[in-house]
């Protein structure tokens, strides 16, 4: 499944796989693929979020403190 996601990165993000064409894909490609959709559609959610919004969610900020001299 990281592969789809990684192929759905080249790609504008209106137009990449929700985890429902996610799992017809496999269905189409992998006759033996025997998950639920729903199973299918929460682990493609969880590593969707993995691969794109890895980062920590804040940016440090470095500042000097300003010193008043009077």
């Amino acid at each position: 499944m990281l592969d789809i996601i990684k192929k759905n990165s080249l790609h504008h993000h209106k137009q990449r796989y929700t985890g429902s064409r996610a799992y017809e894909y496999l269905k189409e490609n992998y006759p033996d693929f025997d998950y639920a959709k729903i199973s299918t559609i929460k682990y493609f959610t969880k590593l969707k979020k993995e691969f794109y919004y890895s980062h920590d969610g804040f940016l440090p900020l470095e500042h000097k403190l300003w010193s008043c001299s009077s």
